[in-house]
């Protein structure tokens, strides 16, 4: 008997459905996100029947901005990002991306990750969680 294959990451998934184990099939099944399946012209967006002969993989997750706590920051700190090492800070004025890290061009900037509840990491790159205050500046 053939041992089946099992994929930890739903979305690098390389072989037919029949060939995965069951805990890869059932988890590859509950996915919310939705899945593709690899045809003669590549991988697309299909509903799956779950054909033993198919390849079907995980759609990725949505990114996601992170969720800033804005009621908890005082008004002037208007703006929130995200370091390359998963830091978060607020910054008085808009700040400018570097190579790791926003520079806030000498105004006022302070963490937030570490000492706010409610804040939460989102799934964007960090050169993309660049945020304004909701209500603006």
């Amino acid at each position: 008997m053939t041992e089946k294959l099992r994929f930890y990451d739903l979305t690098k998934i390389t072989a037919p459905f029949g060939l995965l184990d069951d805990d890869t099939q059932a988890r590859l099944k509950a996915w919310p996100h939705g899945w593709e399946c690899f045809s003669p012209s590549g991988w697309e967006d299909l509903t799956p029947f779950w054909n033993v002969t198919t390849t079907y993989r995980a759609r990725p997750a949505p990114l996601t901005q992170d969720t800033v706590p804005w009621e908890q920051i005082p008004k002037g700190m208007d703006w929130a990002a995200r370091d390359a090492r998963g830091a978060a800070f607020i910054y008085a004025g808009a700040p400018v991306a570097g190579n790791f890290e926003w520079h806030s061009t000498g105004r006022p900037f302070a963490r937030i990750d570490n000492c706010h509840v409610g804040y939460q990491r989102g799934t964007c790159d960090w050169k993309d969680s660049l945020q304004i205050r909701p209500e603006g500046v």
